[in-house]
């Protein structure tokens, strides 16, 4: 989908939270090796990385590259992607969808079903490293800096959604008409954008509390897709773990 959705909209970010300087989690371990070995390459270059990062619409298909997930996958990926992921986990990310060897980010009217026994596996691996009090502690000002307000953002927007369940269905729709009218794609439509009236009022809200308001608009399209393709609850836990373990007061 346009705002695809994003590989990894919220795995990608988690995946990211596994940068310490601390000794390895994973020492008994060979696949918690590889996500920190990863993790602290990308921390280390990160300066580096995001000056050689070309953001340009052509290369990420995205207008706000500073906003979102799109910008933020083109730096991270250099380390860690979802190739990468999918070896650690040592499961597909995908079960269906437009998404091959490389993501497809100009799908319109298919989006990337994820795969139940990714998340599962990635939240399991992702709870042990939370447990890691040093890793916590070294990664704090990063969160702070980098993740805290976007992550905010999703969690507002999961309860948006789960309180606007026929918001479901009027994206089922859209994509439908978007099938029978490609034409369409062609004028720089989309789906999700065909929602934005729908997300008026909290991208809005979000604005009006200080919160990025391109995120606002994106961040509810996430969990409509995650609620058709039936992951909602396992990021939701995802994001709940991550909130507890370094934005504690946020969710209290």
């Amino acid at each position: 989908m346009s705002n695809h959705q994003k590989f990894l909209k919220l795995i990608f970010i988690f995946s990211i939270l596994s940068c310490s300087s601390s000794k390895s989690t994973g020492n008994n371990n060979s696949s918690l090796f590889l996500f920190e070995r990863q993790a602290k390459a990308l921390q280390n270059n990160w300066d580096a990385i995001v000056n050689a990062t070309d953001l340009s619409y052509d290369k990420i298909t995205s207008w706000v590259p500073e906003s979102g997930i799109r910008g933020r996958y083109a730096q991270f990926k250099t380390k860690l992607g979802r190739l990468t992921l999918e070896k650690i986990v040592r499961h597909k990310a995908f079960i269906k969808g437009p998404h091959q060897e490389q993501l497809n980010l100009k799908s319109l009217t298919e989006f990337g079903y994820y795969n139940p026994k990714f998340l599962e596996k990635l939240i399991s691996k992702m709870n042990k490293l939370y447990a890691n009090k040093r890793f916590v502690e070294n990664f704090q000002n990063f969160y702070d800096r980098e993740l805290q307000d976007y992550l905010r953002v999703h969690y507002q927007a999961h309860n948006f959604i789960k309180h606007n369940p026929e918001y479901k269905t009027d994206y089922l729709n859209h994509i439908e008409y978007y099938k029978k009218n490609p034409e369409l794609g062609k004028q720089g439509l989309s789906p999700s954008y065909e929602m934005h009236n729908s997300f008026y009022h909290f991208g809005t809200d979000m604005d009006e509390d200080g919160y990025d308001v391109y995120e606002a608009y994106s961040c509810p399209s996430f969990w409509i897709r995650r609620s058709i393709d039936g992951t909602s609850e396992l990021f939701f836990e995802l994001l709940v773990n991550t909130l507890k373990t370094f934005d504690s007061d946020f969710i209290l």
